[in-house]
């Protein structure tokens, strides 16, 4: 793993950690006042450590991180969808249900595109 691909997986690894928080902070109060914070980390993060890892390496290399990142978008997207709706159908209180619903319209189109891409680039690269 080249050194580049190594600094792309742990700010991508940032990214996923700052998306997964958002969705707590609907049930910790003591992250909410964070919760703006969390969304520049997570997009910053995220599109950083990705555009990091197609820059510096090669196709083969790249593709599990954007699988692994697609996957974890499409999981973090549904989750957040889940939870939004069973706020709108009182099932539990989420608080301020507003950054589940953008975390639900965001990160599935997005986990979806990424996720079709490193599929398409596995067997690309294994022809390299």
């Amino acid at each position: 793993m080249s050194p580049g691909l190594l600094v792309a997986w742990i700010i991508t690894l940032f990214g996923m950690i700052a998306g997964a928080a958002i969705i707590a902070a609907q049930f910790l109060p003591q992250l909410l006042a964070q919760v703006i914070a969390l969304w520049v980390v997570f997009l910053f993060c995220t599109g950083a450590g990705l555009t990091a890892g197609l820059m510096f390496a090669p196709r083969s290399e790249a593709a599990p991180l954007m699988l692994a990142t697609g996957y974890f978008l499409l999981l973090l997207g549904v989750t957040a969808g889940a939870l939004a709706l069973a706020g709108l159908l009182s099932l539990f209180d989420v608080g301020f249900g507003l950054p589940l619903w953008l975390l639900f319209a965001c990160c599935l189109p997005a986990g979806i595109l990424l996720a079709h891409s490193g599929q398409a680039m596995a067997p690309a690269a294994q022809r390299e």
